[in-house]
């Protein structure tokens, strides 16, 4: 249930690191300490494919854009 109660979302990730650290040095329950670390991971891992996401439709939106610019005005020049 603590680890539950961790939220990664507003949680800067200094703090979770803190956190981990302060857990072990208090030598917790290391099955704890392995929940919130794979709970972490998993965080990263979704929000790595989130901007991934992002970053695809962007530049998908951006080259639409450009080839309309293209089409109507003709190839971008240096001049």
């Amino acid at each position: 249930s603590f680890i539950k109660d961790v939220d990664l979302e507003t949680s800067h990730l200094s703090e979770v690191n803190d956190l981990i650290l302060t857990l072990t040095e208090r030598k917790c329950d290391q099955q704890i300490i392995r929940s919130l670390e794979q709970k972490t991971r998993r965080y990263f891992i979704r929000s790595s494919k989130k901007i991934d996401d992002d970053l695809t439709t962007n530049y998908e939106l951006f080259e639409q854009s450009l080839n309309n610019y293209k089409r109507v005005y003709g190839n971008i020049s240096d001049d």
